[in-house]
């Protein structure tokens, strides 16, 4: 079974932005490496990422034997916390993989990056989305650009089993009305339609943020995020949470809805019992080395007939490479870097299933399914960014996540829900 990554800071759901502001400039241990090597922090642990560094690893060392790279890579919910602690040291790895957006903000406060304008300004023309307001917001603080995106996810992607949908002679849904439609037929037959597993409340954020996209669009959500007019409980966004809360009340998701985790959701679907799934797109990447055991397709998250902005997507710069200010080896980095978004590399990790932010590197060597996943993302007149990872923590990983899973288990109206991530938007300001 692919194990998928999904990339979402893996901060203590508690831990606010003052808190870690106030752990970044206190005392922590030593985390670097002292020895002659250049040393990396990620997440790219396995998978297509995994794969990816291993190879550009190996490139950089076989030409540069007396400074190897030495790479610790950490899994997604132990990583925040470990780069936390990390970079709180005197003496920080030199490279690190971040997920952006609200991290940046807060490491830059900190005074922990180092300011990379000068080589993004001089590189930027070699990446996707490179204007593009969810990619330029990853990095940029007060103008100055402080970390460089990698790789690039799209949240507007519903898998689903093709063989299924053929065994009932049902068609791929063309919008929303025919993917209601279509669950409605399948419970019908004793058949759970949607896998979901939230019970790290993330899966299920995704399902509202896809909704409040289209509800509110990208610039109505992002004036919520910023406190320039709209609010989380204004109507577009209780309508969006309406919108979760029916699926979840006409039974379209497993039992376990609440309780079951990101694992459980992607077995789920892979064993062939149930119809659709949405997630990112990095859980195509795990399905290159490893397929699934039936036609396995792909769909943009289908369009609600009415809403205003229909066409707007959720999608980010997901990972991007930053310097710590206390790293070591600076010149050798920016070497390592140029080598890691170099058009080789680039088309390498494409070959794995990763959206690689390098232009050309997914139409180069991308597999299929990604190709398609960013074609789809690419007709996008909207981008919005995955908005835990926009805001604070105590709103996005504490306040949302639990709403999302009580709203999923109707314990919560969606007018108690908007309510209350509007009071806690208001409380964190």
């Amino acid at each position: 079974m692919p194990i998928a990554q999904h990339r979402v800071r893996a901060a203590v759901a508690a831990a606010g932005a003052l808190t870690l502001i106030a752990a970044l400039t206190g005392c922590g241990t030593s985390a670097g490496d002292t020895s002659s090597n250049l040393t990396l922090w990620s997440e790219w642990t396995n998978g297509a990422g995994g794969a990816g560094i291993a190879h550009t690893i190996d490139s950089w060392n076989k030409a540069n034997p007396d400074l190897k790279v030495k790479h610790r890579p950490i899994g997604n919910e132990q990583y925040f916390p470990a780069l936390r602690t990390g970079l709180s040291g005197t003496n920080p790895p030199d490279v690190i993989m971040l997920e952006p957006y609200q991290n940046t903000r807060d490491f830059v406060k900190a005074n922990k990056l180092v300011d990379m304008t000068s080589w993004w300004t001089a590189h930027k023309s070699n990446f996707i989305q490179a204007d593009a307001q969810s990619t330029v917001r990853a990095c940029t603080v007060n103008g100055k650009v402080y970390c460089v995106p990698v790789g690039f996810n799209s949240h507007d992607v519903i898998y689903y089993n093709a063989d299924l949908l053929a065994k009932y002679n049902m068609q791929v849904p063309t919008d929303y009305d025919q993917f209601l439609a279509e669950a409605a037929a399948f419970k019908s037959k004793g058949i759970t339609p949607i896998s979901l597993g939230d019970k790290d409340g993330w899966p299920g954020s995704h399902w509202y943020f896809n909704f409040v996209v289209q509800r509110c669009g990208a610039s109505t959500v992002y004036s919520a995020i910023e406190y320039t007019g709209a609010k989380w409980n204004d109507p577009c966004f209780v309508q969006a949470a309406t919108d979760l809360a029916k699926l979840a009340k006409a039974g379209y998701f497993p039992p376990g809805v609440a309780s079951d985790d990101y694992d459980a959701m992607t077995a789920l679907f892979l064993s062939g019992k149930v119809p659709f799934m949405q997630t990112g797109s990095w859980f195509a990447g795990g399905l290159v080395d490893q397929p699934a055991s039936f036609k396995l397709g792909t769909m943009a998250i289908p369009k609600i007939t009415g809403a205003a902005h229909s066409s707007d997507v959720v999608g980010e710069a997901g990972d991007t490479i930053a310097i710590p200010t206390k790293g070591h080896n600076r010149a050798q980095v920016y070497k390592f870097l140029n080598l890691l978004t170099s058009q080789t590399e680039a088309n390498f990790w494409a070959k794995q299933g990763y959206i690689s932010a390098v232009k050309g590197a997914v139409a180069n060597d991308g597999p299929p399914i990604i190709q398609k996943i960013l074609a789809d993302f690419d007709s996008a007149t909207g981008v919005l960014a995955g908005v835990d990872l926009e805001v604070p923590p105590k709103l996005g990983e504490d306040v949302m996540y639990n709403q999302v899973s009580q709203l999923l288990t109707g314990s919560v109206t969606p007018q108690q829900f908007s309510d209350k991530i509007q009071a806690t938007a208001e409380a964190v300001k």
